[in-house]
């Protein structure tokens, strides 16, 4: 309880958890403004509003970095209400003040996790995924990376449940929802299908996806991971057209040695024959023959 009919709104009354919260006791408070324990951290929101609140006679709630009597900081949830005299004066002011320090690193360590998954999503080259498991598999969470492989906003897969399958090459599309529907048995698969790009041109991707369950074995939603491979496969028919060239020149070749073996047989044999006729019989014969 802080007395505001004095200078800078003495404390009057403390109970002991404020030697619990703050290291000081009880005696030490009285007479002080609790502005003490703010230490030299005075650039804060908080203080203000809550001095415009004193002045202005109002409740609110702010939540302060305070500091310790061994100068150790801790988060500090302050709510006041002024106290009315009989005459309608502003008198007093109750405060309540309490130690949320391990929500607020609770919620630093979530923003934290939050900001680095964020960071993990963004800066990976797939897309992170998950669907409901039954019905329509509709999405319910992509990473925003989407926008950059395949040019949709998130909310258009988000709002419409049939707007991945839509997307789905016609010709591929029974092949992914009968993988699909094997997941519950199979627990996890991967597979590779074209998907149409918002600029008109099919993509090629790879679509990696587990089944996520609790402890007693229940499914609960599928994740997966999308990644554009269509790089990959033009790779793959280029090796393919080049290996097929390869192979035709090789049976070209080979066509071209047997038809030259066959072509040359004769007259080599021929020209063999006679070379031994002329070397072996030659001392018989005229030198006109």
């Amino acid at each position: 309880i802080a007395d505001v009919t004095m200078p800078n709104s003495p404390i009057i009354y403390a109970n002991p958890a404020l030697e619990q919260i703050t290291g000081y006791s009880v005696a030490e408070v009285i007479g002080k403004n609790s502005s003490f324990l703010h230490g030299a951290d005075l650039n804060q929101p908080g203080i203000t509003e809550l001095h415009d609140a004193i002045t202005q006679g109002k409740s609110c709630t702010v939540i302060l970095r305070n500091y310790r009597k061994d100068g150790t900081l801790f988060w500090n949830e302050t709510s006041i209400s002024p106290v009315y005299d009989i005459h309608g004066r502003f008198t007093h002011y109750i405060g309540i003040q309490s130690d949320i320090t391990e929500r607020k690193q609770a919620e630093v360590a979530l923003l934290v996790f939050q900001e680095r998954l964020q960071y993990l999503l963004s800066s990976s080259p797939g897309v992170i995924y998950s669907c409901k498991i039954y019905g329509d598999h509709s999405i319910t969470f992509m990473s925003e990376n989407v926008i950059s492989m395949l040019g949709y906003e998130v909310q258009e897969f988000m709002q419409n449940p049939s707007f991945w399958a839509s997307h789905v090459h016609p010709e591929d599309l029974h092949q992914v929802f009968a993988a699909t529907a094997k997941l519950i048995e199979q627990g996890q698969h991967s597979q590779e299908y074209r998907f149409l790009h918002k600029d008109g041109t099919y993509k090629w991707m790879y679509d990696q996806v587990k089944l996520v369950q609790d402890d007693a074995g229940n499914p609960l939603e599928i994740v997966g991971y999308w990644l554009d491979i269509t790089e990959r496969k033009q790779l793959e028919e280029e090796l393919k057209a080049a290996l097929h060239k390869e192979k035709e020149l090789n049976e070209l070749k080979s066509r071209f040695v047997a038809m030259t073996s066959h072509e040359f047989r004769t007259p080599l044999s021929t020209i063999l024959s006679s070379s031994e006729l002329l070397e072996h019989y030659r001392h018989k014969w005229t030198e006109e023959k």
